[in-house]
């Protein structure tokens, strides 16, 4: 007979069943476990399908049954299984073929995994609850975020992403990602996490343009950030888009103040001393053309080319004067002493100075759609308002044979609005930002020196004015200026 002593010498439940769950020996250890877990005494030659088939433990009895049929099909010598017995009960089941005197054997030995069964769910639980905690922390963040796989693809975003680009977070993820990024594509987005991969950092910062769902460019900062697992090898890339457009906008019209204040300190210093140097030129060109004349000489080709020489100088000089005036009232820094005036009134006698200077293919039209339109202002700068926008109009319809430009004058709640309109062909997308650049001119015309539109811009400012324009190509430009009314 098989001798299984040896099973009191382990320090935790141990059994050996037959095949048939015959139990050929068990430690004290064993008996007082299913005692405290099953209530059932055991003891060597019981068999356990009788004492625990169809019975509340009916799961310890599939536990074995499974193992052993494991063990027989795999052709293993040894399992590790845990049961779940209870809330506050885990056991770790390790059964292992062994043999006696030809005899084949199943030692089972348990140890009680209880502590290490609860650390783990509390851990897991904590584990989801942090889980949560950081998805609601990525979906309501103030600013873009998203994961990344290592293909530069969109896995997941946030609200604020969804925000920025007014897309859905289902539509950011499916869509091409040249609908989001302008002139880029999956290789470029690959390339850049490549970038970052080969780089010892893992933080990448760089700014981008991105195209809302109504086709706006808005300027983001773009943050990557590489995630690594265990091995330290690359995992995803987290990335976060913080929205700066009104920032660099800002910072873009700081610098342009800044050029203009240096530029309006230069011209002002220039035009005076330019101004002198164009006096002589005048005065010359003029009296070379009047000499000519009172010589009485016949009209040979000789003297009427020199005529025109003169003539040439004498016009490029008053375009100067002109252009010198313009610098003159762009360097006026002072504030303008602003007096209650009625802009139909002012309207309607710069038109009527304005109807004298107007090109033949042009038809000069005034519109008064309301009366009694009072507002704070200075006469000859809304005379330099008027002018500059204009004569903008019949340099852009000078190549078109039925030009119309109309000046148009209404009430807007409480602002008096004045607009420039015509149709010529219009200001082209690629020259929209640079129209209130000083001495840019984008006319094919060449009589425009470039000042006009600074000047309108400035005078505005100074009256408390606000200037707005809208621009069709081929189709013409209405340029729209509105003033306070003033209260009665």
């Amino acid at each position: 007979m098989m001798d299984f002593s040896f099973l009191n010498l382990i320090g935790q439940p141990a059994m050996a069943l037959d095949a048939n769950l015959k139990i050929l020996g068990i430690n004290s250890h064993a008996k007082k476990r299913f005692l405290d877990i099953a209530r059932i005494p055991v003891q060597e030659n019981d068999n356990l399908t009788n004492k625990l088939h169809n019975s509340s433990f009916q799961e310890i009895y599939n536990v074995f049954i499974h193992c052993i049929l494991k063990m027989k099909k795999e052709q293993i010598e040894s399992i590790n299984h845990q049961i779940f017995l209870t809330i506050d009960l885990s056991i770790q089941l390790h059964i292992k073929i062994n043999k006696i005197e030809d005899t084949f054997f199943y030692l089972i030995t348990s140890s009680n995994i209880t502590q290490q069964a609860n650390r783990s769910t509390k851990l897991k639980i904590r584990y989801e609850e942090q889980l949560d905690v950081f998805r609601n922390l990525f979906d309501l963040a103030p600013i873009g975020l998203a994961i990344k796989d290592l293909e530069g693809g969109f896995f997941k975003v946030n609200q604020g992403l969804s925000h920025i680009t007014g897309y859905t977070k289902e539509e950011i993820i499916h869509l091409p990602l040249n609908k989001i990024f302008p002139n880029s594509n999956n290789q470029r987005e690959k390339d850049l996490i490549s970038v970052l991969i080969s780089q010892k950092e893992d933080n990448f910062k760089t700014e981008r343009e991105i195209l809302n769902v109504n086709g706006d460019k808005i300027i983001v900062l773009e943050s990557l950030h590489l995630i690594r697992d265990e091995l330290d090898q690359p995992f995803i890339c987290i990335v976060s888009y913080q929205d700066i457009t009104e920032e660099r906008n800002l910072q873009k019209k700081l610098i342009e103040s800044r050029q203009m204040e240096e530029l309006g300190k230069l011209s002002g210093g220039i035009a005076h001393d330019f101004n002198n140097m164009l006096l002589p030129v005048t005065l010359c060109s003029d009296l070379a053309l009047q000499e000519i004349e009172n010589l009485n000489l016949p009209l040979s080709n000789e003297i009427l080319k020199f005529q025109n020489y003169f003539r040439k100088i004498s016009t490029a000089a008053l375009r100067a004067k002109i252009l010198i005036q313009k610098l003159f009232q762009y360097s006026k820094t002072g504030i303008y002493e602003l007096t209650p005036l009625k802009l139909e009134d002012e309207i309607k006698k710069i038109y009527n100075r304005l109807k004298f200077e107007t090109p033949q293919h042009v038809k000069l039209v005034l519109e008064i759609n309301d009366k009694d339109l009072p507002i704070l202002g200075e006469a000859l700068g809304l005379e330099q308002i008027v002018e500059n926008l204009v004569f903008n109009s019949f340099h852009a319809l000078s190549y078109l044979p039925d030009g119309i430009v109309t000046i148009r004058i209404f009430a807007d709640f409480n602002d008096a609005i004045l607009e420039i309109e015509d149709n010529g062909s219009g200001i082209l997308e690629k020259e929209l930002q640079n129209i209130f650049t000083p001495f840019y001119s984008g006319q094919k015309s060449s009589k425009g020196q470039g000042m006009g539109l600074i000047v309108v811009q400035t005078i505005v400012h100074k009256m408390n004015g606000k200037l707005k324009f809208y621009s069709n190509p081929g189709k013409g430009t209405i340029f729209q200026i509105s003033f306070p009314k003033l209260l009665k």
